[in-house]
């Protein structure tokens, strides 16, 4: 059977399970109806609700044994009764050299070890993140949770030895625990069908089929003859090609603008202050295409004598009116802060508008690409485990890439020039 003729069989049968849904209700699902599926967040506290003891379910230490047994863990925990679950737990502020605090998404203490769970879906990692974690407990167990079980980055490990974190993955570890959850829930209806439509989020944030019966029968197909299997093969050889249009589309904004700046590398040093330079990258996560600026001294990110180093106030308003001793961080919000304002409310400029990221929410980010700018229909971001065909249709346009780039650069233009036209301090030297 040649592609298409496989392709057809296949929608046929997805077609066919559509309308089975349709008619079940099963399409349903409370997280997708609240925009919940991405959030970390949301999926911190789903989680971490399951796994408390004390939890809403009223089913005990259940759920929790059921995670450490599925993380073949169970034997180093007893009487988990008395275990406590904190989600976005406080750990002190970080300090200037990233080597103490920050919020561990779920904290589990139990009197044999704490487990310390880094929660990771679309968020990039921190500097020095899992060290930080490590600092503060050296005896609890890390886990690095992702959608993949992909292994944490040496930004995030800093000194800390990959062995002594463990890496797990939404698409085994959880859905397998819920699984099992589900399994253990068939006299509490409520619990089970919320943990079902948890498992379905999961299953669609993973590529995963929802539908056993459907999965079994696309299966039979694929697996029906040897030709059949090698033109799956070659379907999912580019589909894995395609999810990473946004990757190479990263790559070819950096090259033209390293061009443009005549920079070696992809942080653009944007202008030096003290001993500091101020750099602008632009880079790929959450679905958006994200500018940052931060500081950096000997290629260390960061302000030596600020406790607030992922909020962008801090990164623009407060370090370019030297008539304040650089001693006392939070005296210095000078001319940078009508400049930001300006970004804020949008009044000013025609890029940004409605695209200025929060203080609280945007660590280094400033803004990032509004896609409606560049054409008017295109209203949503463009996560790669939630795009539908219109997105990637869209993006894999020549004309429409060739659109984001130039808008991207425009923009990258905009910000440099509003830069440079607000900032008059003698002491910033301009490096483009």
């Amino acid at each position: 059977m040649d592609i298409k003729s496989l392709l057809n069989r296949i929608q046929e049968v997805n077609k066919k399970y559509e309308q089975f849904a349709k008619l079940s209700g099963d399409n349903f699902n409370v997280f997708s109806v609240l925009g919940l599926n991405s959030a970390e967040n949301m999926h911190s506290l789903f989680i971490a609700e399951l796994l408390d003891p004390n939890g809403t379910h009223g089913q005990g230490c259940l759920y929790l044994s059921l995670f450490l047994e599925e993380l073949d863990l169970i034997e180093s925990y007893k009487e988990l009764n008395s275990a406590k679950v904190i989600t976005e737990k406080h750990i002190g502020e970080i300090d200037k050299d990233f080597l103490e605090g920050g919020r561990i998404d779920i904290f589990i203490e139990h009197l044999s070890n704490n487990i310390i769970i880094e929660n990771k879906i679309y968020a990039g990692d921190q500097h020095n993140q899992l060290y930080r974690y490590y600092q503060f407990d050296k005896n609890a167990w890390i886990i690095y949770l992702t959608l993949d079980g992909s292994p944490p980055t040496k930004e995030s490990l800093g000194e800390l030895s990959i062995d002594k974190v463990t890496c797990i993955s939404y698409a085994k570890h959880i859905i397998d625990w819920l699984n099992i959850c589900i399994e253990k829930s068939a006299s509490l209806p409520i619990v089970r069908e919320t943990v079902i439509q948890y498992r379905n989020t999961i299953k669609k944030l993973t590529h995963q089929c929802s539908n056993r019966d459907k999965e079994m029968e696309v299966t039979n197909i694929l697996l029906s003859s040897e030709e059949n299997f090698k033109a799956a093969q070659n379907i999912a050889n580019q589909i894995n090609s395609l999810v990473k249009i946004h990757d190479e589309i990263l790559k070819i904004i950096h090259k033209r603008l390293c061009s443009k700046y005549k920079s070696e590398t992809t942080d653009l040093v944007l202008f030096t202050f003290l001993d500091y330079e101020i750099k602008l990258n632009i880079t790929y996560e959450y679905g958006w295409f994200h500018y940052g600026i931060f500081p950096s001294k000997n290629n260390k990110w960061g302000f030596s004598y600020d406790k607030e180093l992922t909020k962008i106030d801090r990164l623009l308003h407060k370090y370019f009116d030297t008539k304040y001793p650089t001693e006392n961080p939070d005296a210095r919000f000078a001319e940078l802060s009508e400049y930001c304002k300006k970004y804020r409310d949008g009044d000013k400029n025609k890029f940004i508008k409605g695209y200025y990221r929060s203080p609280e929410s945007a660590k280094n980010y400033f803004c990032w690409i509004p896609f409606n700018k560049i054409e008017e229909d295109i209203n949503y971001a463009f996560y790669k485990d939630e795009m539908t065909f219109k997105d990637y249709a869209w993006l894999y346009n020549s004309d429409n890439q060739n659109k984001l780039i130039d808008y991207a650069l425009e923009l990258c233009d905009e910000i440099i020039k509003s830069i440079k036209d607000s900032i008059t301090d003698p002491s910033v030297v301009f490096m483009v």
